[in-house]
């Protein structure tokens, strides 16, 4: 089980380029959000209540908010940095990586890796790991999805997502089969390639493995070599709270509150005794301090849901099951263990399976002008290439710098 850090995050202005607020509380602010209302005539309810403002909260804070009637909370723990440069500029990952827009995770030792710990990078902002990642765009194959269906995940076959898929890609081709062309994620290939890229993939040729020239076609093998696209638009990084998230800003309807870490689900049965459905009726976060600098937060506060809210939790693929543990749903023992009153029972042999692909990293900082991001190799993300496998689909994936 991966714990996060409970540290303060720098405060932010009331207001950004987003329009998100602190969760430090700004009582005009809240009282526009009322709608005019004093505060002392109620507690804020909510429509729906979103755990964090990453890739899937994002877009989930643009749909939901797009029915006016519905009022929208989303709660991210990090900060707003749409504005900052080394998010911005894709060859300064480095940057980003253990920096204050990460949560920093590492796994427990492990023995088969000679008692190390591995470092797992997770965006601590808007847009999440959408802020962080190396932005190749990759879905994978077609196959992959079809397992998904087998294992029982009904309405998740490739026939099922990839029309979502090209309703939010934006590709430079244009829209195709496989592509769109008119949503919000601007995917294309780099502006700038290192000529060394094209004398690796004329070695691979001439070892006779296959040039890929669209990893995302699903009509054709996966297997080979060659570019991926990567989110990019002139250069510069693309994200979901570049995208989704700066479409909805202006609805008076939504409210996105960072500094917000949910540290709990308020829950609680139905009226018809222990065996009654178990609902949620709000959240429980720890906002930023006003001395964000003592490594302090403010005092726990809740967020409330109206009558048929819905909490959705979009924390990710460790802070959601994190947090629904720490709510008292999930393991018995490891609850027991932790000293967490269960509410409900986790069902054996889920959530044990999810496995994080471990990397080694390491470079010196950049330090890049503006001046090398649209076109010039700060623009640039590493090309890749496919295993080739011994059965029916790729099952090893490698990049090359």
């Amino acid at each position: 089980m991966f714990l996060a850090s409970l540290a303060a995050m720098p405060t932010l202005a009331s207001r950004s380029s987003l329009g998100v607020q602190s969760a430090r509380h700004s009582p005009s602010a809240l009282l526009r959000l009322r709608g005019g209302a004093e505060a002392g005539q109620g507690e804020e309810q909510w429509d729906y209540i979103i755990v964090g403002g990453g890739a899937a909260g994002s877009i989930l804070a643009n749909r939901l908010s797009a029915d006016p009637s519905k009022r929208v909370l989303l709660l991210e723990a990090g900060r707003d940095a749409s504005r900052d440069l080394k998010v911005r500029v894709p060859a300064m990952l480095i940057k980003v990586l253990r920096s204050d827009v990460d949560w920093n995770f590492e796994t427990e030792p492990c023995k088969k890796l000679n008692d190390h710990s591995v470092y797992l990078c997770r965006g601590k902002t808007l847009g999440g790991s959408t802020c962080t990642n190396v932005q190749l765009y990759h879905r994978g194959s077609s196959a992959d999805y079809a397992s998904w269906v087998e294992a029982g995940a009904k309405g998740w076959g490739p026939d099922d997502v990839l029309p979502y898929f090209r309703k939010h890609e934006r590709h430079f081709g244009g829209a195709s089969k496989y592509h769109g062309g008119d949503g919000p994620m601007a995917v294309g290939h780099v502006p700038y390639v290192n000529p060394l890229s094209e004398v690796f993939f004329a070695a691979a040729g001439e070892l006779g493995y296959r040039r890929n020239l669209d990893f995302n076609d699903w009509s054709a093998p996966q297997e080979g070599f060659g570019r991926y696209t990567v989110t990019q638009d002139k250069g510069e990084r693309v994200s979901t709270a570049t995208t989704y998230l700066k479409e909805a800003a202006a609805r008076p309807n939504l409210c996105v509150r960072t500094g917000a870490h949910v540290t709990k689900l308020d829950l609680a049965r139905g009226s018809n005794g222990p065996e009654a459905r178990l609902g949620a009726r709000g959240v429980t976060y720890l906002p930023d301090s006003a001395d964000a600098a003592a490594g302090t937060e403010g005092e726990p506060t809740t967020a409330r849901l109206a009558e048929g809210g819905e909490v959705l939790l979009a924390a990710g693929a460790v802070q959601s099951p994190q947090l629904l543990m720490l709510s008292g749903i999930g393991p018995r023992a490891h609850l027991e263990a932790t000293g967490i009153t269960e509410w409900s029972k986790w069902p054996s042999g889920r959530g044990h399976s999810w496995s994080p692909r471990a990397r080694r990293t390491g470079s010196e900082g950049l330090g890049l002008p503006p001046a090398l991001v649209r076109r010039g190799p700060a623009s640039q993300t590493p090309p890749g290439g496919r295993g080739l496998p011994d059965r029916g689909r790729p099952s090893r994936h490698f990049r090359c710098v």
